[in-house]
């Protein structure tokens, strides 16, 4: 009996080595970027651990019928035999159940593995104090803006290099043929740093990044500027703050070298969470202290809509260079819709 125990015990142990093996490789192709070959590992892996579990079960049920014919003078089988086998179990229960939850993320996940980074909205409906010969007062607005981990702990901090795209865009829909009147298009570079300080939680990251801004339009109606900025961000309780500050990078073939009088050279952002909503404040400003001082402020409002697992948005914008073409003109914008991707 003590012999069987013992040759089922390696058994296991083998058979979740090799399980473990096929897990390992698996995460060594995932580090290379090599997402197809890690999903047949991860599946290969699963698979494994499945059956060792299967065999374990049947293993077992005929020891006991075996146990069952011998008589009241068979020698008890040792604990630590015992134990070490409930170990073992425990092991493949433990990864089967692992692999089948990260065969699920990596089926679930697009295979460039992007992330939502700005808030993806559509608002069918806004209405501008705007309007004139080339725009009416209503248009609709939506944001879609992504993000991608290139590059992880470069520098031995825990930090992560990632490459971001935000484009906005104003559609006239109200007007004859609906023309786009304006689109500004957004890429960067940026580097996150995580905060993990036991004696000051307050401070969650921090951020480092280079940014372009532009409406890909030529001649009189071109808009593009070029920045480096800091970003860092604070989270208390359902509160979370983001001050934001920039420098210009200076450009002889800008059309718009004033844009930060408008723009302004800082802004923050305060977010309250509650009951599964979410209100958020944004401010800007040139900070200058005297009559020039210039700059905006946007409240969103995040709502789940019933039960759905879609949530409604509004939006409310007073000031400036909200959109590059109009960056130098005060705007008030008012908009309704919903939110399809949520950071």
């Amino acid at each position: 009996m003590r012999k069987s125990l013992t040759i089922l015990a390696s058994f296991l142990s083998l058979s979740a080595n090799s399980a473990n093996e096929l897990y390992q490789k698996a995460t060594e192709f995932e580090s290379k970027g090599d997402s197809k070959n890690a999903l047949i590992y991860y599946k290969a892996a699963a698979q494994k651990a499945l059956e060792n579990e299967q065999t374990r079960v049947l293993d077992t049920s005929n020891l006991d019928e075996k146990q069952n014919l011998k008589d009241d003078n068979s020698q008890p089988t040792q604990p630590q035999t015992v134990q070490n086998i409930n170990l073992q179990n425990n092991q493949n229960n433990h990864l089967a159940k692992s692999l089948n939850d990260k065969n699920g993320a990596q089926n679930s996940y697009n295979i460039f593995h992007l992330e939502p980074y700005k808030i993806n909205y559509l608002l069918p409906f806004t209405y501008s104090n705007i309007s004139n010969s080339d725009r009416k007062h209503t248009e609709t607005k939506f944001q879609l803006s992504l993000k991608k981990a290139m590059f992880d702990n470069l520098f031995g901090f825990d930090e992560t290099f990632y490459l971001g795209y935000t484009q906005i865009s104003w559609w006239q829909i109200a007007k004859e043929s609906s023309p786009f009147r304006e689109s500004n298009y957004q890429p960067e570079i940026f580097v996150d740093f995580p905060f993990k300080f036991d004696n000051f939680t307050a401070l969650k990251s921090a951020q480092i990044g280079i940014f372009h801004d532009s409406n890909g339009k030529s001649g009189s109606e071109s808009r593009s500027w070029n920045r480096v900025y800091l970003r860092s961000v604070f989270e208390y309780g359902n509160f979370s703050f983001a001050p934001r500050v920039w420098y210009r990078i200076e450009d002889n073939k800008d059309d718009n070298k004033d844009i930060t009088n408008y723009k302004g050279n800082a802004d923050i952002e305060v977010s309250y969470n509650i009951n599964d909503m979410r209100f958020i404040a944004t401010i800007a400003n040139n900070l200058h202290l005297d009559r020039t001082n210039k700059g905006s402020f946007q409240l969103d409002f995040l709502f789940p809509i019933f039960n759905s697992g879609f949530y409604g948005y509004l939006q409310y914008f007073n000031g400036y260079a909200q959109s590059l073409i109009d960056y130098d003109e005060h705007e008030s914008r008012v908009g309704a819709g919903f939110v399809f991707f949520i950071r």
